[in-house]
């Protein structure tokens, strides 16, 4: 996820400077939440995230042959 992430980041600052700079003040407010919020959005994310690769994961297994 982190690779992607920093991808999409690579691709925004070569496409659009000022889209990338305006994500970069987004960015830079979140400094201000406070440790509540911050760790409601990680849960968030790790939930989404699972929510996400573990089908990937099953349909995988189920096609692997042992």
């Amino acid at each position: 996820i982190g690779a992607v992430i920093f991808l999409i980041a690579q691709i925004l600052i070569q496409v659009n400077d000022s889209l990338f700079d305006s994500i970069m003040n987004w960015l830079n407010k979140l400094e201000n939440i406070s440790d509540i919020t911050a760790l409601m959005i990680a849960i968030a994310a790790f939930v989404i995230a699972l929510t996400i690769t573990i089908p990937i994961s099953i349909k995988i297994i189920n096609k692997k042959e042992f």
